[in-house]
């Protein structure tokens, strides 16, 4: 799958928050490592639409970080979406768009390993 890795140590996710602000949005969580090696772990942040108008792929990937955490430490991870994470290119009216209505954001280690979800709904141009 798209973003796997192979790594000596194993990590938890949790505590997903998500801050909004207008049509910017800041995705924290927190990454453990659980294991007795240090490690380096590829965040990945995916956007959905759940009943998109026109076609889209069913994951998109729109931010990552690869966070260095020491045995047994958690860290914060905090990556930044804006209106442009979840706009389409609609070729008809040669621009960028965004449809109002219910948007997925996931967070895993690749795409096939989502760790944790939340649903976001955008209304009149701002994220509610």
């Amino acid at each position: 799958p798209f973003g796997f890795g192979l790594s000596y140590s194993e990590f938890r996710y949790g505590d997903l928050k998500i801050t909004v602000n207008g049509m910017d949005a800041e995705v924290g969580f927190w990454v453990e490592n659980m294991s007795e090696k240090d490690g380096k772990e590829v965040v990945q942040v995916y956007v959905s639409e759940l009943s998109p108008a026109v076609y889209r792929p069913v994951k998109e990937l729109k931010g990552y970080a690869k966070p260095e955490i020491k045995s047994g430490e958690k860290k914060r991870v905090i990556i930044k979406l804006n209106e442009r994470s979840f706009a389409y290119y609609s070729v008809a009216d040669d621009c960028w768009r965004v449809n109002d209505g219910a948007y997925r954001i996931s967070v895993g280690s690749s795409s096939r390993d989502i760790r944790l979800s939340a649903v976001i709904k955008i209304e009149n141009g701002k994220i509610v």
